[in-house]
């Protein structure tokens, strides 16, 4: 419940699968399947159960094994919602919302996970940390200070892109062109990843269960009916 009571809950940052969520009269998660050596590596799918069941509208979020990495992941029985009902359901004026994401840093899921793994002692446990105990960074003066949800300006960019770059056939190449070229495309994708969070902390609510995931991004999702 403490972790809970500390939650900034903000709407799901894609309004298209928020829409088609809500569009179910009564959404219920019916299916959650996790792989760990496969993609994709979390799959989510909520039914509206008020529907009949032959043709019953369903909304599937899949997680890429890559880019959409699970580092953790909890789920409840809808007996044991209560510490969100009481973070946000059961408050006066909150919006009727089944999907969110939590938004304030520091974050008290990766505090408590930190807390509970002094070993490990930084999130994510490789890379940049984006949060640390202090311990680890004495021990282990080279390691960057935490960036926090958002790369800073000064912070390195973890990770590469790998360009590849074609011309016609009996073209000669203009080295000068295809450098400017190639890292234009690094400061394009450098550039997106300062503007996105460094992970996703959502949660989605159903009548069934309610699904907490700490996550590297968003899934892709699709309407089956």
């Amino acid at each position: 419940m403490e972790r809970f009571s500390r939650y900034e809950f903000a709407p799901w940052p894609d309004d298209a699968l928020s829409a088609a969520v809500n569009a179910l009269a009564r959404p219920m998660v019916t299916r959650l399947e996790q792989r760990w050596t496969d993609s994709p590596a979390l799959t989510v799918e909520l039914s509206d159960m008020d529907a009949p069941e032959d043709g019953r509208p369903v909304v599937r979020l899949e997680w890429d094994s890559f880019q959409g990495q699970i580092f953790a992941l909890e789920v409840f029985d809808e007996f044991y919602s209560g510490p969100y009902a009481h973070a946000y359901a059961w408050r006066p004026g909150t919006e009727r919302r089944f999907l969110h994401e939590v938004v304030n840093f520091p974050n008290p899921w990766i505090e408590e996970i930190l807390a509970d793994n002094p070993a490990v002692g930084a999130f994510p446990p490789y890379g940049p940390p984006v949060a640390s105990r202090p311990e680890p960074l004495f021990d282990n003066p080279s390691w960057p200070e935490p960036t926090g949800r958002y790369y800073r300006p000064e912070d390195q960019v973890s990770g590469g892109l790998d360009v590849v770059i074609s011309w016609p056939d009996g073209e000669e190449p203009d080295l000068d062109a295809l450098q400017a070229q190639a890292r234009e495309m690094r400061e394009q994708w450098e550039a997106e990843l300062r503007s996105c969070p460094r992970y996703r902390h959502l949660f989605i609510a159903s009548d069934s269960g309610m699904v907490e995931v700490l996550c590297a991004g968003l899934p892709t999702w699709t309407r089956v009916e």
